[in-house]
């Protein structure tokens, strides 16, 4: 359901994303109405912050709007710094020139010939105030842009959603890693992965998989050692 909602949803609203600005309310709307759909309406027995996580630590690789919106917005802002003094982008400099000034390692040469609207559109205000917080993160982001792909920039706005895995907690000796890919080894029956992705994340009452000595998954007589 994660994989459908990427793929035939949240395409079409982040081409959206691109050209006018998205109100907060607008995308929690539509975030709780996909994740609604991802649960099938069930209740949430696993928090978002860990959704979102990819494989390896934990999460089921799922997504977060407004990281994600705001990753678009930023390699748009550093797709229209690789052309640097093209009079062609002027109209964003028009916008943002004071905001794009900041940015270490840029300069425009045509700055003082290009004018400045203190008003900007709400799309602009809502690109410069993502360039604040994304220099907020690194100053040198203009001169890192090779380093700064859409993956990589989506990782670094993603961070203050992410929520760690609560089987986590008193055991940091464990090589999590390897426990997370095991779990979601691709091998494995969908079902069993999806079983034992919900043990493993203490979300599961085991109460409605062993039943009267007898577990549904497997038919067998006596209950299974969950952590075996």
């Amino acid at each position: 359901r994660i994989l459908v909602s990427k793929t035939f949803i949240l395409s079409k609203f982040y081409f959206c994303a691109q050209f006018f600005k998205l109100q907060k309310k607008t995308i929690k709307e539509i975030e709780s109405l996909i994740y609604k759909f991802i649960w099938n309406n069930k209740k949430e027995v696993i928090s978002r912050g860990t959704l979102i996580l990819p494989y390896e630590k934990g999460g089921l690789n799922a997504f977060n709007i407004e990281a994600k919106i705001k990753t678009i917005i930023i390699q748009q802002i550093i797709y229209i710094l690789k052309r640097g003094d093209s009079y062609f982008y002027n109209f964003t400099y028009y916008w943002l020139k004071f905001e794009i000034k900041k940015i270490n390692g840029f300069s425009l040469l045509n700055f003082n010939n290009i004018p400045f609207n203190e008003k900007k559109t709400e799309y602009y205000e809502e690109m410069a105030n993502i360039l604040k917080e994304m220099l907020a993160y690194d100053e040198q982001v203009y001169k890192k842009r090779s380093m700064y792909n859409s993956k990589n920039t989506y990782i670094t706005l993603r961070r203050k959603f992410e929520t760690k895995p609560k089987c986590e907690n008193g055991y940091d000796e464990q090589y999590w890693k390897q426990i997370y890919l095991d779990v979601n080894n691709k091998k494995i029956h969908s079902d069993l992965r999806s079983l034992n992705y919900k043990i493993l994340l203490e979300s599961l009452n085991l109460q409605l998989k062993c039943y009267q000595g007898k577990c549904n998954l497997c038919k067998k007589k006596k209950p299974l050692n969950i952590y075996s």
